[in-house]
């Protein structure tokens, strides 16, 4: 689990361990990792394997890694079912944020959807699956947190990181442009003042995530996390 995590020396410890490791569950090795091992873990953290066992059932609770009695905990298994799943209620929910967030949007609004859509054109090439994720939910995230509704930036929250996780492996070979040209449909939309376009134009966005996701499991194919496709 080499460069995915950091020795933990802060008093709340249990929860920056499970940060610590969702992070390597989401960018680093963990995430197919037949096995965990938690006293590896451990030792690599400098903490006391409690703590680890601690953090490993918070994310099993999260849906990021599963356990099996007798054997311990291992990576999350998603069939095409639980993908074509999750994106749905992904495209209800945001479609239903972008919604919200139309009506409530000015200018400064747009000045910051066309600069993150700036951002990403300028750093189209980048590889760290980090850096490209937050570009990413900056921009979804815009409209979760501009819809003004606090269940639902609830039930978005409690689903992003699972999404993330079972469209990694066809992300890191899908360069992001054609994510940026479907947002830029989005922000298009949302200039005219056009709320059910813009809508139309998230719903069609994740859609296509969803087809081209579940298109790349069922291949077989299989590459080392690079980027995500958002």
């Amino acid at each position: 689990m080499s460069n995915t995590t950091s020795p933990v020396t802060r008093k709340t410890l249990v929860d920056h361990v499970e940060a610590q490791l969702r992070r390597a569950v989401l960018f680093g090795d963990l995430g197919h990792a037949s096995r965990i091992n938690e006293v590896t873990l451990a030792r690599e953290l400098g903490v006391s394997p409690t703590p680890v066992r601690e953090a490993l059932r918070r994310l099993e609770s999260s849906g990021l890694v599963r356990y099996e009695p007798w054997r311990g905990y291992g990576s999350a298994e998603f069939s095409d079912e639980d993908v074509a799943h999750l994106f749905d209620v992904r495209i209800a929910l945001e479609r239903m944020a972008v919604l919200e967030a139309a009506a409530r949007l000015d200018d400064a609004g747009l000045r910051f959807l066309d600069a993150s859509l700036q951002r990403w054109q300028a750093e189209a090439s980048e590889t760290d699956l980090e850096h490209v994720h937050a570009l990413n939910e900056e921009f979804h995230g815009f409209f979760v947190h501009s819809s003004g509704n606090r269940w639902l930036r609830q039930l978005i929250g409690e689903i992003a990181d699972l999404s993330l996780l079972v469209r990694a492996d066809f992300s890191r070979v899908q360069p992001p442009t054609r994510s940026l040209a479907e947002h830029g449909a989005i922000v298009d939309a949302l200039r005219r003042g056009d709320a059910a376009g813009a809508a139309a134009a998230m719903e069609a966005h994740l859609a296509r995530v969803r087809d081209d996701t579940l298109a790349f499991r069922r291949s077989g194919a299989l590459a080392p996390r690079a980027r995500p496709e958002p």
